[in-house]
């Protein structure tokens, strides 16, 4: 089975969420390598035995459902002749490496974007000697980063909003209870953006949608006789006096809140098989911050 179109979608998240993809430092046969990004990230392929936490990475997420739940950094082996090789091939190749045959590679071994490699010996006490003449005290990669950056391990920004960019359907999970508008919050556990996400076929609205279209976003918020705060989402679009759509949240909604809390949302329409086609960054301006703000406030005063 070919899976050269699942490569290629892994290597271009990589890189779109980390940079240029350095090097590659290969470790032990047949999988064990490191990815060295501009960045400062250094991605392990066998990451669960180095600890690194995958989830991060979360371009990953739609190419493990295309490959029926196979993680697909798995599938970059080397040092054989086979599928692995041909995957790191095509990820190496998108990567714009010259040098893109691992099937006769033998680590340790550093490999470059311009094809030049650094050969590495294995000492009895698990370092490695590289013959650049520098060494790496361990293979964990804790040490391969601190050799690798300086120690300088940058932190990753715009991982979720890459990620969010490249969403091709409504995450499975919600589509049942979007009918039209909700907020409802993307991306892995410990990381969620909370984004509009409207159910709309194309035919509703009166043009097509595109990088033109004008979007208005308010949160309009009215007291209750109970005092307990009624939000409704307006989300208009081409700056029509109608709204697109219009959604009302109480105050215990978890997206909501989570909305408060942040600088920017997306808005996110897709037609009746959650299949999306439209979306929008909207960075939040002193308007629609003041709405939030007073969100907040009024959270505040019911919850005391």
């Amino acid at each position: 089975m070919s899976y050269e179109t699942q490569m290629v979608k892994l290597a271009e998240g990589a890189i779109d969420a980390h940079g240029q993809l350095e090097k590659v430092v290969f470790l032990e046969r047949d999988n064990d390598s490191l990815l060295v990004f501009s960045d400062g990230t250094v991605l392990p392929v066998l990451h669960q035995k180095h600890g690194y936490n995958i989830k991060k990475e979360f371009y990953a997420f739609q190419v493990v459902a295309e490959l029926g739940g196979t993680d697909p950094f798995s599938l970059l082996a080397f040092g054989y002749k086979g599928t692995g090789p041909t995957c790191y091939a095509t990820f190496l190749s998108i990567a714009g490496f010259q040098s893109t045959n691992v099937e006769e590679i033998i680590p340790p071994l550093k490999l470059k974007p311009d094809g030049s490699k650094v050969r590495g010996t294995l000492c009895d006490d698990g370092s490695i000697k590289w013959e650049d003449g520098s060494q790496t005290v361990s293979t964990n990669v804790k040490e391969i980063v601190e050799m690798e950056t300086g120690g300088n391990e940058k932190a990753n920004e715009g991982e979720l909003d890459n990620w969010i960019e490249k969403l091709e359907f409504i995450p499975e999970e919600y589509r049942g209870e979007l009918t039209r508008g909700l907020i409802r919050s993307l991306g892995p556990s410990e990381g969620k953006l909370a984004c509009i996400c409207l159910i709309r076929g194309k035919d509703y609205f009166a043009t097509d949608l595109d990088e033109n279209i004008k979007v208005k976003i308010r949160f309009i918020t009215t007291e209750t006789p109970y005092y307990f705060p009624i939000i409704a989402t307006y989300v208009k679009v081409f700056d029509s006096s109608e709204p697109g759509a219009d959604e009302y949240f109480n105050g215990r909604d978890k997206h909501l809140k989570r909305m408060l809390e942040q600088d920017h949302t997306y808005l996110i329409i897709a037609d009746s098989m959650y299949k999306i086609y439209f979306r929008r960054k909207i960075n939040f301006d002193s308007v629609l911050r003041g709405d939030l703000d007073k969100i907040k406030k009024l959270l505040g005063n019911t919850e005391k």
